[in-house]
């Protein structure tokens, strides 16, 4: 059997044998790419150590065991394999085989490092599961082998055997043994710019020490962006470089601190970028596609330690002399946009090719549309229903292998939300705020790809968790469907209001104290942010707010409220329980309440984020010579990055910038965003054919979110202006909602919208009210007015209308409006618009 294999023996062919890594650093070997020397221990190695160990019966029984929804059984089985793994003794003609080869290497240290034989393949990616081992030596050398191989059982890697139904199938590992470069300088390289998308351009980032320090984030690197042709040096970003990563005298790593001389200075010379440049190309132009590149610099040298194919890239539209109309046809995503309730500058969450690469979902394939028209969304219903198959096969299969995507998320949105606290009360210089700008975008693209992958999990999961409590309970169906799809999370309104509480007892009792005004000010003043306008909840509005609920038995209203929320996680774990011997509808249940809590969460993170940014938007807005803040949220990315580039006279000019105020349409695919308005926008509106179906909608069909019959006038609310006009005790109507309306809806008595299911927002904070809710009437912002008296009965998921003004219908907007659910054509393309579209 063959163990092991030099690097001059592999090539890109080899990667069932030596995984992604090994193979392809015997590629780059062979093609003359200056690559460290090294040899791989093969698949078949870890293989053999398995079988002869009799390791193999042991580990598939464990696995067997494994209910990878229930995250204790996936860390309990890792714990037991990996200890299996590592107290069993190597093959001796493996060890032999090891040391021998090490020994030929001559090498005091090596990188020793996983590579999954699964790796980078079209349908998993292992890549950064498992694990590496730097700066090793000759006395570590076969545990931390034996830890590579350990570690293709981690609980992360155990769940997404599962969570891709692997779990059945052989998955090896192979494991890299590399000589280390003691490096005096490292980074990466992009053979395409990554933001700006541009293929003449080239990205080097460069840090003194172990490239560790980069990938890992804890240190800002200097920035180099060369062009190919012709070949030049176009900008130079160079940071203070306060640490670095080095090796230890025997073996392993160290932060050390660098003089501050040698910090301030530029990592690589001119001449040494051009040098890296070359290198870069190079291997651009052999593996034929654009390439993610880590080197290291030493003695003068450079060094290629892995190169992979950039996923993230795609093809921008090119625009006609008059293709407006054309471009907006074929873009796949687009949208029009009334009002800034997501600044110009996120339209790169929608960016399809990101929900690939992140989440594994074939977004750019499968939605070609997006229309924003002010502010909500719809996706065309053939790309809508094509997304919601794939995402329905995934869910059908193990409804827990789409835990692991809500999971993820909350871990990127930690890497976004520290970045966002990371430039609060700064002094920015110019580069300083292009570079955060560059960082910010290139995060915010990784959180977009998981915006909207539950708003497709709902239907298959609630339709078979439904048919499940309806079999079970038959006539009280109603209730327990709606328990089991109560979220027992708190989300942030129940939070801060039971804070809030607390703070009126303290008050009522003499001890209110300015550090618990604070406490509370630094938690939750994002709350009354309304959007990114910079509109935060303030000391004094804060004390008049506990000052209010002090007078109203604010101790009584928070046992209440605890005695309530114990209730109805009790209740919620009694028939929860009546579905123990059934896991798949478990595994539904858990996967619907982790999407209820994730949409709500994901917003609250999403302005949290935007209230932390607040300096760096001021900053930003200054610099730029705008007129107020808010002027920045109709800039795209690429527009405020070149206007440090060339200067405050490239930016848009104000009557352009008041001209987007008023209505804009964006289009474009991948990276690049395509802005218009003004009479460009009214030709775009006037290709647009729309038609509305009336009829009588006396009334109004919906879904109950929660239930409850009351009456009461409505309050309808078509814009975040139209919050201030919402009344004590209203029946507040609205296309949907989002967490800028808590505050109005907790003056409701119901909650009426057009939109959503039992996972939308408004159906998430009625629960946490407690007031009656309808969702997904489709037509209520049509039907209904101000003033309308009406009554609600979520009971039945009806509104019925019992008085309205004299002298108008109930249709009467069909002359202002076109509305939800008009149907559309547009160059041959057909949908369904999800939202009200003022005409003119």
């Amino acid at each position: 059997m063959e163990l092991l294999r030099n690097f001059k023996e592999l090539s890109k062919s080899d990667v069932g044998k030596a995984g992604g890594k090994g193979a392809s650093l015997g590629e780059m070997t062979a093609a003359g790419i200056p690559v460290p020397p090294g040899f791989v221990i093969l698949s078949s190695s870890f293989e053999k150590f398995i079988e002869e160990t009799g390791l193999s019966a042991e580990i598939d029984a464990i696995l067997d065991s494994v209910h990878h929804e229930e995250m204790h059984t996936v860390e309990n089985a890792s714990e037991k394999i990996q200890a299996l793994i590592m107290a069993a003794k190597m093959p001796k003609d493996i060890e032999k085989a090891i040391v021998a080869s090490f020994k030929k290497l001559g090498a005091k240290y090596v990188a020793v490092r996983s590579s999954a034989t699964a790796e980078d393949s079209a349908s998993a990616a292992w890549a950064g599961q498992l694990d590496s081992y730097l700066n090793t030596t000759g006395g570590d050398l076969l545990e931390n082998v034996k830890r590579c191989w350990a570690s293709l059982f981690t609980p992360r890697a155990i769940f997404y055997r599962f969570e891709q139904d692997l779990h059945k199938q052989k998955i090896s590992v192979a494991v890299v043994v590399q000589k280390m470069v003691e490096s005096e300088v490292s980074g990466v390289a992009f053979s395409v710019h990554p933001v700006t998308q541009d293929r003449n351009q080239l990205i080097i980032e460069a840090s003194y020490g172990l490239g560790e320090a980069i990938v890992s984030g804890q240190v800002t690197p200097d920035s180099y962006v060369a062009e190919k042709q012709p070949r030049r040096i176009i900008e130079r970003m160079v940071q203070a470089k306060a640490r670095g990563i080095y090796r230890v005298a025997g073996g392993g790593n160290k932060w050390v601190d660098l003089p501050a001389a040698k910090a301030k200075r530029q990592a690589l010379s001119d001449a040494q970028i051009g040098q890296l440049s070359d290198l870069i190309l190079r291997i651009e132009k052999h593996y034929g596609f654009p390439c993610d590149i880590e080197w290291a610099f030493e003695k003068g040298r450079f060094y290629i330690v892995q190169s992979r194919p950039i996923t993230t890239l795609a093809q921008p539209v090119k625009e006609t002399e008059d293709g407006i109309i054309e471009n907006f046809a074929k873009a796949k995503w687009h949208f029009i946009h009334k009002r800034p309730r997501s600044p110009l500058f996120t339209s790169l969450l929608w960016e399809g090719s990101h929900m690939k690469t992140e989440v594994d979902i074939p977004f750019d394939y499968c939605v070609k549309k997006i229309i924003y028209l002010d502010t909500e969304i719809a996706i065309d219903e053939e790309s809508w229903e094509a997304l919601r198959v794939r995402v329905g096969k995934i869910a059908r299969r193990d409804p827990g292998a789409l835990l692991k995507l809500f999971h993820d998320n909350y871990k990127i949105n930690e890497t976004v939300e520290k970045f966002a606290q990371a430039t609060q009360k700064k002094d920015f210089s110019p580069a300083r705020l292009k570079d955060l700008w560059i960082r910010y975008c290139m995060l915010m693209r990784r959180f977009g790809a998981y915006v909207l992958f539950p708003i497709f999990i709902e239907v298959d999961l609630e339709k078979e968790l439904g048919d499940a409590v309806s079999k079970k309970y038959g006539a009280g169906a109603g209730e327990v469907y709606r328990v089991l799809t109560t979220p027992i999370k708190s989300g942030v309104a129940q939070e801060e209001e039971m804070a809030l509480l607390k703070l009126a007892v303290l008050k009522q009792k003499g001890r209110l104290s300015h550090t618990a005004i604070d406490g509370h000010l630094r938690k939750y003043s994002w709350v009354a942010n309304n959007s990114f306008n910079g509109k935060f909840m303030t000391a004094p509005a804060l004390q008049k707010r506990i000052a209010l609920a002090a007078r109203n038995h604010p101790g009584e209203r928070l046992r209440e409220y605890t005695k309530k929320m114990e209730s109805g996680k009790a209740e919620f774990k009694k028939y929860y329980r009546a579905f123990s011997s059934d896991r798949r509808i478990k595994g539904i249940i858990d996967v619907l309440q982790e999407a209820i809590f994730f949409r709500s969460w994901r917003t609250e993170r999403y302005y949290r984020n935007a209230y932390y940014l607040q300096d760096l938007f001021a900053a930003t807005a200054k610099f730029l010579k705008l007129k107020t803040v808010d002027d920045i949220f109709y800039l795209t990315i690429a527009e405020i990055v070149e206007a440090f580039d060339d200067g405050v006279g490239s930016m848009p000019a104000r009557a352009l910038i008041a001209e987007r105020k008023k209505g804009y349409a964006c289009f474009g695919e991948g990276d690049k965003v395509l802005v218009r308005s003004g009479g460009k926008l009214k030709a775009i509106k006037e290709k647009m054919t729309l038609r509305v179906d009336a009829k009588d909608l006396g009334e109004i069909q919906g879904q109950t979110a929660y239930p409850g019959k009351v009456s009461g006038r409505v309050s309808l609310v078509l814009t975040k202006n139209d919050l201030r006009r919402v009344k004590d005790g209203c029946v507040l109507v609205s296309p949907s909602t989002t967490v800028d309306y808590v505050p109005a809806l907790k003056k409701a008595i119901a909650i009426v919208t057009d939109e959503g299911g039992v996972l939308s927002h408004a159906s998430v904070i009625s629960r946490e009210l407690n007031i009656p809710c309808v969702i997904g009437t489709r037509v209520a912002t049509q039907a209904l007015k101000d003033g309308d008296l009406v009554e609600v009965d979520a009971d039945a998921g009806t509104v019925r209308i019992l008085t309205i003004p004299e002298g108008r219908s109930t249709i009467s907007l069909k002359e202002k409006y076109h509305f939800s659910d008009s149907t559309w054509t547009h160059k041959g393309f057909h949908g369904v618009l999800h939202t009200f579209f003022p005409v003119g």
